[in-house]
């Protein structure tokens, strides 16, 4: 679990760690003023050129993009696909226009020169515009692509077009490789995703399940892969060790377990095993969680979406209740052996739902007496009392 620094000392350290203020002073760093220490040199154009040569070192700035994009990685809840791509963009527009710059000044250092490669038979190629010009030559060595590349005609110019070339091949291959990757990353899942589902087919299929029932399990699955890509929870988090993922479970779903009304009093060591036994189910809108006369020694824990509770007698269905983020159910008959629901839950819409198996945690009981004894000392009382009063439905 992360923890806020407020220490300005800590702050400092850590920002002077990365480098980061190194460069960002480097970037502030006020070389403007060189050109008052030579305000009469040459002709107008010359002084302006001398005044953008001297802001040249904002260009160490462009690391903040970089960061930015290294760090929004490893941000939650975010389009990896639309951030990798945007990330390329970027990069590809930044090389480009860097290049273009790089053709306008060796064309039109002040005046442009007949010499240059902006003029082709004495013509001017450009048409007026030479940013435009260098950016369409910039683009077309860089991607390999266009009508036709700059003609070099200078040294210079022979020179930097050998440099950008070789340069520019790495950079497309670099840019090649990476969205390769991200192609084959999305391909590859749902190239997986298609062969579980015709597995699944072919198993429903040769079960001779009725045609409702296939449905029902296909549109769980086709729900569950939009959401979670098929998976109730990350694979790689089931693969770490055992205190991180009890970390993690403290973390996300402690404290419908801290807060519960029969382990609110038990010794913390038993509750963060207990949390640590907690499973994790997604339902969607109209998915039977659980249902009346069910005998399954389970309790539930709404962590997100909510869910509707059903009285069912022999002619109808009646809604009583509603229950929401942070409420539980079934609390007794996870407790209880052989205690059956008095009701049947629904999902009323995208519901994440804790849910903890006796027989995961009984055996816990032998070496926590006393968080036993409180447990059954507070289930005896919720027997004792009235259903309506505790808005729980067991």
């Amino acid at each position: 679990m992360g923890v806020l620094v407020v220490d300005k000392k800590l702050i400092i350290k850590g920002y002077m760690k990365f480098n980061k203020f190194y460069i960002e002073l480097i970037g502030s760093f006020p070389t403007d003023f060189l050109y008052f220490v030579f305000p009469y040199v040459g002709s107008t154009k010359s002084q302006l050129h001398l005044l953008l040569l001297a802001r040249l070192n904002r260009l160490v700035r462009v690391t903040s993009v970089y960061n930015y994009f290294n760090i929004k990685h490893d941000y939650l809840n975010i389009n990896v696909l639309l951030i990798k791509l945007s990330s390329i963009f970027i990069y590809l527009t930044v090389l480009i226009h860097a290049q273009a710059c790089i053709w306008h000044v060796m064309a039109c250092p002040n005046n442009c020169s007949e010499n240059s490669w902006v003029y082709s038979n004495g013509h001017d190629v450009c048409a007026g515009n030479k940013y435009l010009c260098s950016l369409y030559a910039a683009t077309s060595l860089a991607t390999f692509t266009g009508f036709s590349p700059p003609h070099a005609r200078t040294e210079i110019e022979l020179i930097m077009a050998t440099v950008l070339m070789i340069c520019d091949k790495f950079a497309l291959g670099v840019f090649i490789g990476y969205m390769t990757s991200i192609v084959h990353n999305v391909s590859s899942t749902l190239v997986q995703y298609d062969h579980r589902i015709k597995k699944l087919k072919d198993y429903l299929r040769n079960s001779k399940i009725s045609l409702a029932l296939v449905d029902i399990v296909l549109n769980y699955t086709y729900q569950l892969w939009n959401r979670n890509q098929g998976l109730q929870v990350p694979i790689y988090l089931t693969t770490c060790p055992a205190f991180i993922q009890e970390d993690i479970k403290i973390s996300a779903f402690g404290y419908h377990i801290h807060e519960n009304e029969i382990f609110v009093k038990c010794h913390p060591d038993f509750l963060r095993l207990l949390i640590g036994r907690l499973h994790v189910t997604t339902f969607f809108n109209g998915n039977i969680i659980c249902q009346q006369g069910d005998v399954n020694h389970t309790m539930y824990f709404i962590h997100q979406g909510g869910v509707n509770v059903y009285k069912v007698n022999d002619t109808e269905e009646i809604l009583i209740d509603q229950l929401k983020e942070l409420d539980s159910f079934g609390i007794l008959q996870g407790v209880v052996e052989h205690t059956p629901h008095t009701h049947t839950y629904v999902a009323s819409d995208v519901a994440i739902i804790l849910t903890l198996l006796l027989s995961d945690w009984k055996h816990l009981l032998t070496f926590f007496p006393a968080s036993c004894f409180t447990i059954y000392s507070k289930v005896a009382d919720m027997w004792s009392r009235e259903k309506a009063t505790i808005g729980m439905y067991v």
